[in-house]
């Protein structure tokens, strides 16, 4: 039935930019511990170093695919984050006059300010380093 499948079509968009928003939050974790999570796979592929990748390189490229996640990635993954929550919100619209949609909204809402609180901090760091004519680079990367 349509609302079945709406409610089905919410929790996945939902969960994808769950998801989505654990890897941005645990991208040193996950490098560290050699976890290929979609995040780091986009920095990666931002770094334009090919497929072959292996664990030992992960380790030694470590600063590089940090400084490419803070500069170009998470604006990146948090616009894919967005999109997800965007389609789980149109599923919510076509559950309204099957059940009460208010339980769900509150869980996507959430995620939506995060994302975008991200991005415009995000924002804000670089315009202040571009005045500087410095990269953004996070403190903990500096050497």
């Amino acid at each position: 039935s349509l609302p079945v499948k709406s409610m089905i079509h919410f929790f996945e968009e939902h969960l994808i930019a769950r998801q989505l928003c654990d890897d941005m939050r645990d991208i040193e974790e996950d490098l560290n511990s050699g976890r290929l999570s979609f995040v780091l796979s986009d920095s990666l592929f931002r770094l334009d170093l090919g497929t072959q990748i292996y664990l030992k390189t992960l380790k030694k490229l470590k600063k590089d695919i940090l400084e490419i996640f803070w500069n170009k990635g998470i604006s990146a993954v948090a616009d894919i984050a967005l999109s997800h929550i965007e389609q789980a919100y149109r599923a919510l619209s076509e559950l309204r006059g099957s059940c009460d949609v208010s339980l769900f909204e509150p869980l996507i809402s959430h995620d939506k300010e995060l994302l975008i609180d991200a991005k415009r901090e995000m924002h804000t760091v670089r315009t202040f380093f571009r005045y500087f004519d410095e990269p953004f680079t996070p403190l903990y990367m500096k050497d």
